[in-house]
């Protein structure tokens, strides 16, 4: 094994253990869920059943670092919101929520959820737009600009293009 080959590995260990996060082993895969909407009003040790331990957590939430989402809970330790997003340790959710993936334009967004009921610009590189879907409330947020890779977190990505999914269920 080269010496720069040595220095990679060393601190890419270095790097997840800082973060709080395990490495993945060659060959395993992440635990994704199929669809993150089915999390809605599940427990804590139902989701950490289907998804592991978490990387980061506390009462209100859990963060699944290979899985690229985090969970939220109610005061009764219920799912209460699900975001399939991009987190800092790279990792990004690989599946779809409701027919749109991570990466997708706001038109795929219209043409499967239909006409948002909100859009705000925000003070970061992004917009939130709300969709009202089914019984579902859909939080997005949008690029509001392109990225050209200086990001060491998200790299590259496109102007209108989903940044991250967060689902929950109408009051």
């Amino acid at each position: 094994m080269s010496l720069t080959r040595c220095f990679f590995i060393a601190a890419l260990l270095i790097e997840t253990s800082t973060l709080g996060c395990s490495a993945i082993r060659v060959g395993e895969k992440a635990k994704q869920p199929e669809a993150v909407e089915r999390l809605l009003g599940s427990s804590v040790e139902a989701v950490r059943a289907e998804l592991g331990k978490p990387d980061r957590s506390d009462p209100t939430f859990d963060s699944f670092f290979p899985a690229g989402v985090v969970v939220d809970y109610d005061s009764t330790k219920r799912v209460k919101k699900v975001s399939a997003t991009h987190l800092i340790s790279g990792s990004s959710y690989r599946g779809k929520v409701l027919g749109v993936a991570l990466g997708d334009s706001i038109n795929d967004c219209v043409a499967a959820w239909g006409d948002a009921v909100n859009i705000e610009a925000s003070s970061y590189e992004y917009d939130r737009v709300t969709w009202h879907h089914n019984e579902y409330v859909l939080e997005v947020e949008v690029w509001a600009r392109d990225g050209d890779g200086s990001d060491k977190a998200f790299g590259y990505y496109k102007e209108g293009t989903v940044k991250r999914i967060a689902v929950s269920r109408k009051p």
